[in-house]
């Protein structure tokens, strides 16, 4: 799944760092309540327990946008578990790494790809 996400962002990504796969966009606004990250991926968890996934490929010019746990954001995302529940047996999870493995409720990626920097 994450592979199919970085592959559609390689392909179709402007040099804006704007995803368009064709697949209608939204904003939500969400409250974070963890941030995670890994060699191509921010994920963020928010209170709803929903995952906001963006990629890190091609940030490493971009200014750097500081996040905080605990603040409300806005997000213009794609709903990624939406494009794939034709699968009665979907797991909800997400693997973050080798040892980690989130669930979730809802699963989104970002339509803007952006650097972001917070607290460890």
């Amino acid at each position: 799944m994450q592979f199919l996400l970085i592959l559609l962002f390689i392909i179709s990504c402007n040099s804006q760092k704007i995803l368009n796969v064709g697949q209608k966009s939204e904003t939500i606004n969400v409250e974070l309540t963890n941030i995670y990250e890994n060699d191509k991926n921010y994920i963020f968890l928010t209170k709803k327990n929903d995952i906001i996934e963006s990629s890190k490929l091609g940030t490493y010019n971009l200014k750097c946008n500081k996040i905080i746990i605990g603040q409300k954001y806005k997000f213009e995302v794609i709903p990624i578990s939406g494009m794939i529940q034709g699968n009665n047996h979907f797991d909800r999870s997400y693997d973050v790494n080798d040892t980690l493995r989130l669930n979730y409720r809802e699963y989104y990626f970002t339509r803007t790809i952006k650097k972001y920097c917070y607290k460890k």
